[in-house]
């Protein structure tokens, strides 16, 4: 996440509803000195970003006494820089490794030989890596790692819907057509009629707990109370005055606005 965009005098209009990279930084500083762990690896990947976020949780390990052992950068150029990042770590005497990499540079890692002898270190992941739950090669290895995640709560109606809906009730739907390839393992032709995600059990598809899916839940609604509040305010007076272009500012109502 882009630190630039949390400079509120340049960006007044930005809004987000995920927490400051800071805030996660000081999270894990909190948790490493919390279990005494203070001889840690960090991988991170090639993105500026995430460079940069290494960095200052570098900084932040260090003014705590907490001593890096390796930084290994994910650069998703070379199979062979994944296996030597793999032997690095089985080499290393420090038992934590925190992530602090997006999976797509993160990922290949996975997929290399040797990564299942790593289950006995401890993981500490990042946001931006929650997404990669749903990747089957990570529960041996991360099973039990600790993960820094978005809020959750609950979206009234979606569980029921996704109970029940079907790719034959909704053939145009893609999203469906995906997960039924993905969950039930057959195509959407093979599988009509039989099968539902309600069969499916809840470490593979948790519909109690759609984290990701919850944040745009709230951004939609959020967006949706600040053109209500504009109309109430005689910003908006008749439908065709949504097609206008509405300034940046005038949608600060958002600042005042907390969904939980």
């Amino acid at each position: 996440m882009d630190l630039v965009l949390s400079d509120q005098l340049q960006f007044p209009s930005f809004y987000r509803v995920v927490p400051d990279e800071r805030y996660e930084q000081d999270a894990i500083v909190q948790l490493l000195l919390h279990f005494g762990w203070r001889w840690v690896g960090l991988i991170a990947s090639v993105e500026d970003s995430s460079q940069r976020a290494s960095k200052v949780l570098r900084e932040k390990l260090s003014k705590e006494g907490i001593c890096v052992e390796y930084l290994i950068t994910c650069s998703g150029t070379s199979l062979d820089s994944y296996q030597e990042a793999v032997k690095a770590i089985q080499s290393s005497s420090s038992t934590v490794v925190v992530v602090y990499s997006s999976l797509m540079y993160f990922g290949p890692l996975m997929y290399s030989e040797g990564w299942g002898s790593l289950a006995n270190k401890v993981w500490i992941v990042s946001l931006t890596m929650e997404i990669f739950t749903n990747t089957e090669n990570y529960w041996g290895v991360f099973n039990g790692c600790l993960m820094m995640s978005f809020p959750r709560g609950e979206i009234p109606g979606l569980k029921e819907f996704l109970f029940t809906a079907t790719p034959a009730l909704y053939p145009s739907n893609p999203f469906l057509k995906q997960v039924w390839g993905s969950k039930f393992g057959c195509s959407v032709e093979r599988c009509l009629g039989n099968k539902y995600l309600q069969t499916v059990a809840l470490s593979l598809y948790d519909v109690n707990n759609f984290r990701l899916t919850y944040n745009v839940y709230k951004s939609v609604y959020m967006v949706a109370h600040a053109l209500h509040n504009m109309y109430q305010m005689g910003e908006i007076t008749v439908a065709s005055s949504l097609k206008k272009n509405f300034h940046p500012w005038r949608v600060s109502v958002l600042t005042h606005l907390h969904m939980h």
